[in-house]
């Protein structure tokens, strides 16, 4: 059985449902990647150059084309799912060129990149590579987080500072680069952050277990839960909107 995942390490290993795999380490061998002793087990192999270090994030486009990953480099690479190749970089302001890229995400039409400098989230065109919009940053920052609603209204920010004791929330429009709501400031260091299904809600948990669920339109908490510091990793909305898991 052909291998079915995708895996990142310190380099992007990417193995497809097809069966072809590629890595942006040149150290990386076929073996490593061939998943299996069994002819039938490897997968077509295509090997591509760009991380010289660790991988942070990554993300697939909407259709399934693309792959964005990023890392310590202060950049994003864009990668074809077909091919293998990599096909762009996106580089931030000079002001973030040491700074790691936190996360990346697609915008819902997959026209764009939204990429994420240690909390200050910029988005970048596909098509032209060029940055069309960046967010005030956020001062005192060590790490952050941002994620497009699925409707592509609201971007939710989530930080915190070096010392992880604090931590911000912040809902914004998308369409104006405004800022709507604060959810959370100085309460606690934020873990992680996610939308509901239906863009309605934005929820985050704190370092000390404790997670909030909040309205997008009024910004009012609408729901709050507490897992006694036993759980601060990722949160997220089942499809129904009605129950939220955290891991």
């Amino acid at each position: 059985m052909k291998p079915q995942a995708i895996l990142a390490t310190t380099c992007v290993w990417v193995v497809l449902l097809g069966g072809r795999a590629f890595a942006s380490d040149p150290q990386t061998s076929a073996r490593e990647l061939s998943g299996g002793s069994h002819a039938a087990d490897r997968p077509d192999l295509m090997l591509q150059f760009g991380h010289r270090s660790g991988v942070l994030c990554m993300a697939i486009s909407p259709d399934g084309q693309y792959l964005a990953t990023s890392g310590y480099e202060g950049a994003a690479w864009l990668w074809d799912l077909n091919t293998g190749r990599q096909l762009a970089m996106y580089h931030g302001a000079s002001a973030h060129t040491e700074a790691d890229v936190n996360s990346v995400a697609f915008t819902p039409d997959g026209r764009h990149l939204m990429m994420t400098y240690a909390g200050t989230p910029e988005l970048w065109e596909l098509g032209s590579g060029a940055k069309v919009q960046e967010y005030p940053p956020q001062a005192n920052t060590r790490w952050g987080d941002a994620i497009l609603s699925p409707d592509g209204r609201y971007l939710l920010v989530g930080t915190r500072t070096e010392d992880r004791q604090t931590g911000r929330v912040t809902l914004w429009d998308t369409a104006h680069t405004r800022l709507l709501h604060t959810l959370v400031n100085g309460m606690g260091s934020v873990m992680s952050i996610a939308f509901s299904p239906d863009s309605r809600r934005a929820a985050c948990m704190l370092r000390d277990g404790s997670i909030s669920v909040y309205d997008c339109a009024s910004g009012g908490a609408v729901a709050h839960l507490s897992l006694d510091g036993t759980k601060t990793g990722p949160i997220a909305f089942h499809p129904d909107g009605k129950h939220l898991l955290a891991g």
